[in-house]
């Protein structure tokens, strides 16, 4: 006994996988590798001083440089848009 597919009225668009705007590219660009290079970094330097005491001053401008870092290269990697 065959069966007859059954045919549903779609509502509205539907974006599919082949728009212009969506990246297929399955490899990573420079940005983030960048990201994940400075990830791997910080665990390192963590795991490194692991259980020793940490004597730091909070410091504005180092925190400030760090934030324009991060922003820049997620501003690179088109992440805003």
């Amino acid at each position: 006994m065959a069966y007859a597919p059954i045919e549903r009225e779609i509502v509205g668009s539907i974006p599919t996988t082949t728009s212009n705007n969506l990246k297929t590219n399955k490899y990573m660009a420079a940005p983030q590798i960048t990201i994940l290079a400075l990830s791997l970094i910080a665990l390192l330097i963590n795991a490194y001083n692991h259980k020793k005491i940490k004597n730091e001053y909070y410091d504005f401008w180092i925190a400030l440089t760090r934030a324009i870092i991060l922003l820049s290269i997620l501003y690179w990697g088109n992440f805003f848009n």
